[in-house]
C-alpha cells in the first residue's frame, strides 16, 4: 500500500467506546505511524490508554478534520447523535468510514433518526447475536464485518485459566453494576419503565432475605456525580466510591455473582465464567434479551425469580459457564478492525470505491472481508 497522505481521523467518546477505540488508536499509530488523528468531545469518564493526545471538538465543529481525511473510524455510544453527524459529514465528503460497535446485542437504532440511515461504509460487529439484530432492523449485511471484540479480548487475555477456589466470603458477596437506567430509556425515546432507585429498592428486599449476604455497588461513569443508591447504603450495602472502585476483573471474580438490568458487565462476568443475573422489574420489555438467553444470563423481572436466582448463584448453583465460543475471531478482533480499515484505505476516498450512491446502493470494496 502507498503512502497515506492524509490523516486517520478517530473520534472517541463514551466509557465503553472509548476504550474500544483506545485499543484501535494503538493499532492504527503502529500500521500507519505519523497520519493518526484523534478527536473527542472530551466525554470518556474514565481513563484510556492508546489514545495519546485528543484534540477537543464539538462534533459540530468536526467537519474541518473530516472533508480531507483519508479515513473516519469511531465507535458509537448511546444515543449515537454526534457519530451520525460526522457519519453524513464523511460521506458528503466521499471519506470512507468505519465504525466499530462496543456494544453486544445491540440494534441498529444507533444509525437512524428523523432523517434515516446514517450508516458507516463499513460497521464492525462482535458476535452473532448482534449481527442478526442488524440484519433484522435493516441493516445490509455487506456492510457488516465479522470483527469480533477488542475489549472483551482483552479482558480473555486476563481471565484465569480456571476460575479461582471460591471462599465462603467470595460465596456471600453480590456486586451491583449500575446503569442509568431512567435517562437511557429516555434517550431511546420510550418511557421510562423503571428508575435506577426502583431497581435499588426490590434488590435490596431480596438481599435482606439472603442471610449473611453482603451487597456492594460499583457506579456506572454516568453515575459518578450523582446517584440515587445513597439511602441504601449501611452494614449490609457498600456502595463504591468513583475514586476507589476496584478494577473490574477484581470486583468479578471476588463476587458470588454480578447483578444488573443490562450493563456490559454482566457480558464480561460471562467472560470470566462468572454468574451474572440481569433484574428488569415490570413492566417494560426486556432489554438484550436475545443476547441473554444465548449468553446463559437468567432474566428476573420479579423479586421472586430474583431471589430463586440469587439463592443459586450464592449456594454455587449458578452455572458458571464461559463466553468463549460466542464473539467472532476470538482473540483476533483488533487484527480484523486493522484489516478491515486497510481495506478501506485502499480503495475508499473521494474516488467513490466502497460509498453508497445517492439511491443507496453499495459498490465493494476490495480484498475478501467476511460480512
Amino acid at each position: 500500500m502507498g503512502k497515506i497522505s492524509k490523516p486517520i481521523v478517530l473520534y472517541v467518546s463514551g466509557n465503553l467506546a472509548a476504550k474500544t477505540m483506545g485499543l484501535v488508536c494503538a493499532l492504527a499509530r503502529l500500521r500507519w505511524p505519523g497520519r493518526v488523528l484523534v478527536i473527542t468531545d472530551g466525554y470518556v469518564p474514565e481513563p484510556v490508554e492508546g489514545l495519546g493526545s485528543a484534540r477537543r471538538v464539538r462534533p459540530a465543529e468536526a467537519e474541518r478534520f473530516i472533508r480531507d481525511a483519508a479515513l473516519l473510524v469511531t465507535s458509537i455510544r448511546t444515543p449515537g447523535a454526534d457519530e451520525r453527524l460526522l457519519l453524513r459529514t464523511a460521506a458528503a465528503h466521499g471519506v470512507p468510514s468505519l465504525a466499530v460497535l462496543a456494544d453486544l446485542g445491540s440494534g441498529a437504532r444507533k444509525f437512524r433518526d428523523e432523517q434515516g440511515w446514517a450508516l458507516p461504509d463499513r460497521l464492525a460487529v462482535a458476535d452473532p447475536v448482534t449481527h442478526r439484530l442488524m440484519v433484522q432492523d435493516g441493516v445490509p449485511p455487506e456492510v457488516l464485518v465479522q470483527a469480533g471484540s477488542p475489549y472483551l479480548d482483552t479482558m480473555l487475555s486476563q481471565a484465569r485459566p480456571a476460575p479461582r477456589p471460591r471462599s465462603r466470603g467470595d460465596r456471600t458477596r453480590i456486586c451491583f453494576s449500575g446503569v442509568p437506567n431512567d435517562s437511557d430509556f429516555t434517550i431511546w425515546g420510550r418511557n421510562p419503565h423503571y428508575t435506577e432507585a426502583d431497581v435499588m429498592e426490590g434488590l435490596t428486599r431480596v438481599v435482606d432475605r439472603l442471610p449473611g449476604v453482603h451487597l456492594t455497588v460499583r457506579l456506572h461513569p454516568k453515575e459518578f456525580e450523582e446517584h440515587p443508591y445513597a439511602p441504601y447504603a449501611g452494614p449490609r450495602v457498600t456502595i463504591q466510591p468513583p475514586d476507589g472502585r476496584c478494577p473490574l476483573e477484581q470486583d468479578l471474580l471476588s463476587h458470588a455473582v454480578n447483578v444488573s438490568t443490562y450493563s456490559t458487565t454482566l457480558l464480561v462476568a460471562r467472560v470470566f465464567g462468572q454468574p451474572a443475573i440481569s433484574f428488569q422489574p415490570p413492566p417494560g420489555p426486556v432489554v438484550r434479551s436475545d443476547l441473554y438467553e444465548a449468553y446463559g444470563i437468567p432474566v428476573a423481572q420479579t423479586e421472586g425469580e430474583l431471589f430463586t436466582h440469587l439463592s443459586r448463584a450464592v449456594e454455587g448453583l449458578q452455572g458458571r459457564g464461559s463466553l468463549r465460543g460466542f464473539l467472532y475471531n476470538e482473540g483476533k478482533g483488533l487484527e480484523v478492525i486493522g484489516q478491515t480499515m486497510a481495506a478501506l484505505l485502499d480503495g475508499g476516498g473521494r474516488s467513490g470505491a466502497g460509498r453508497r450512491s445517492a439511491h443507496g446502493a453499495l459498490h465493494p470494496l476490495p480484498g475478501s472481508l467476511r460480512a
